[in-house]
């Protein structure tokens, strides 16, 4: 049982030792968990309380229905005159108003009672949850934001240096804006997985959110790396060019 939770342990460690693939690991498990906690949430918080209002307005229907009809019974009597059945009739018409005026604001009672336990439940559940459950993944793209900054820095410094191109600036630039829509997609998700569970819209203005992002962000880096290269190539000439002149004078 050690070994294989070792070899278990191990080998998710050697798959997510890659960076790409922890990104898209941890984007799979929050967009994932997010889906997952505020669906059940929702199933499990509309049966509950389903059959809890159910059972309130059964509950109160019956108590009340059997305690106006004990009233009902004790006022009845056959051997009144006019007025006394006029009194008793008005009387009677008053507690079935009564008695419909009890099963009507049961069921409101019942109503509001679903969903305020619903909308408290739901955000104090979904909070916690979340909380829970993503505490880990804030830490690990806190990390990863960092391992990857420096890891492109180094690698868009040693490649313009070493090989200024404009495919390579290319390459450096939808590579920086998938990863930065990425990210800003992930960070989205789990600001929206703190919140109150209605992910559906939420989570559509995320996406627009981070289309918006993505295309920014690849306008501005594509700017800035050709703007790289084209130092590159001019120092890179100059560079050439004396080396030519100091050859051809020797």
């Amino acid at each position: 049982m050690n070994f294989w939770v070792t070899y278990l342990s191990y080998s998710v460690h050697t798959y997510l030792s890659n960076s790409v693939h922890t990104v898209y690991v941890t984007l799979f498990i929050s967009i994932y968990l997010s889906i997952y906690l505020s669906v059940y949430l929702i199933l499990f918080l509309s049966i509950y309380l389903i059959f809890f209002s159910i059972y309130l307005i059964l509950f109160i229907c019956i108590y009340l229905s059997i305690y106006l009809i004990t009233f009902l019974r004790s006022t009845f009597k056959s051997n009144m005159i006019p007025a006394q059945r006029c009194r008793s009739s008005i009387q009677d018409l008053r507690y079935q108003v009564n008695f419909y005026l009890s099963i009507y604001l049961s069921i409101y009672l019942s109503i509001y009672l679903i969903l305020f336990i619903s909308i408290y439940l739901s955000i104090y559940l979904s909070i916690y949850l979340s909380i829970s459950v993503c505490s880990y993944l804030i830490y690990l793209f806190i990390y990863l934001s960092i391992y990857l900054s420096i890891y492109l820095i180094l690698f868009i410094t040693f490649y313009l240096y070493i090989y200024p191109s404009i495919y390579i600036s290319l390459f450096i630039s939808i590579y920086l804006s998938i990863y930065l829509s990425i990210y800003l997609s992930i960070c989205l998700t789990l600001f929206i997985s703190l919140s109150i569970p209605i992910l559906f819209l939420l989570y559509c203005l995320s996406c627009l959110l981070a289309l918006y992002f993505f295309f920014l962000s690849f306008l501005y880096i594509k700017f800035f790396l050709s703007f790289s290269v084209f130092i590159s190539e001019y120092f890179s000439f100059l560079f050439v060019c004396t080396r030519s002149l100091l050859s051809y004078s020797s």
